[in-house]
C-alpha cells in the first residue's frame, strides 16, 4: 500500500514520480489495485497515462470531480 508523499498538499507529478519509482515494476496485467478517495483519481490517470492493462481496478469513494479545491484539479 502506498504511503503517498505530501498528502496534505498532493501533487500528481509528485506522486507519479514516487509511483513510478517504487512501484511501476510491480504492476503486471493480472494486478489488481484497490484505490480510496483522491488516490483514485491518481490511479486512472497514471493507468491511462501509462496505457497500462490491469486485471482489476477496484474505486473505494472516488472524488467525481476535484470538488472545487484547486490543490487537487492537477488530478482530474
Amino acid at each position: 500500500m502506498p504511503d503517498f508523499p505530501n498528502t496534505e498538499n498532493p501533487s500528481y507529478a509528485e506522486w507519479k514520480k514516487f509511483f513510478e519509482k517504487k512501484y511501476l515494476k510491480y504492476l503486471k496485467s493480472n494486478s489488481v489495485i484497490i484505490a480510496h478517495s483522491l488516490g483514485c483519481q491518481f490511479a486512472i490517470r497514471f493507468l491511462r497515462e501509462k496505457n497500462l492493462t490491469i486485471e482489476s481496478l477496484i474505486l473505494v469513494s472516488p472524488p467525481l470531480n476535484d470538488c472545487g479545491i484547486s490543490e487537487i484539479s492537477d488530478f482530474f
